[in-house]
């Protein structure tokens, strides 16, 4: 009894005409498992093509702000932004450079008023340790300020003198006393002054108030350093 309605099936569907026969004529029915397991497979393939159309939307936003960032690092800088740029670099090389020059002028003078310093204590030792006066000289040839230790009685031949930095000067507040052209300070065999006590001051070519001074400050040897001071004290800025 049931093989005659699966004949009559096969009979309808081999007469049928495939290209104009009507799914409402035949529908193709499924069991209930059978719908059940295609719905879930219409499903599932629904999301996947949905993942794949957000995967595809992601891939070309990303590529966008690439070739976005890409035109902004190559994009440069324009006339008005130079022109910007360019101010504020002369607004601060303005500021700052007074600064820098002061500041440059003082480690000048400070380098020059340590090698001055060291030029009188050399004298003083050797005069301790020979046990007679020697002598730390100091002149100024071609503009240049110079410098040498040396017996008293002997003069130092030009290869034997030491330049200090040529943009510092011998100032007018420099009482050493001065032969031929030559401001000296002199040490016994004991390290004591031989003779008058002074200041050797050094200033900037450049003008300025920055000074620096070397004093010889008592009989007995004693030495001691000064800088440019806003007052006066014995008629001196440098103390």
């Amino acid at each position: 009894m049931k093989i005659v309605p699966r004949l009559k099936l096969t009979t309808r569907l081999q007469n049928a005409d495939p290209v104009n026969s009507q799914t409402d004529r035949y529908p193709l029915k499924f069991s209930g498992k059978a719908e059940r397991d295609a719905s879930t497979c219409f499903h599932s393939l629904g999301r996947t093509m949905s993942n794949y159309a957000e995967n595809d939307r992601i891939q070309n936003w990303l590529t966008a702000k690439r070739r976005s960032a890409r035109q902004l690092n190559v994009r440069g800088f324009t006339l008005l932004e130079l022109i910007v740029i360019v101010v504020i670099i002369s607004i601060l090389f303005a500021i700052m450079a007074p600064g820098w020059a002061s500041f440059l002028t003082g480690q000048r003078l400070n380098n020059a008023q340590n090698l001055v310093l060291q030029a009188m204590r050399e004298a003083q030792s050797r005069a301790k340790q020979n046990r007679i006066v020697w002598q730390a000289s100091f002149q100024t040839t071609n503009d240049v300020v110079q410098w040498a230790v040396h017996p008293i009685g002997v003069t130092p031949a030009p290869s034997f003198w030491s330049n200090l930095d040529s943009a510092i000067q011998m100032d007018a507040e420099t009482t050493l006393q001065q032969a031929g052209g030559v401001r000296r300070v002199q040490f016994d065999h004991e390290g004591n002054v031989n003779g008058r006590l002074g200041r050797l001051t050094l200033s900037s070519k450049s003008g300025g108030k920055a000074k620096r001074c070397v004093i010889a400050s008592t009989l007995l040897g004693a030495m001691r350093t000064g800088s440019d001071r806003p007052t006066m004290q014995d008629g001196k800025y440098c103390y």
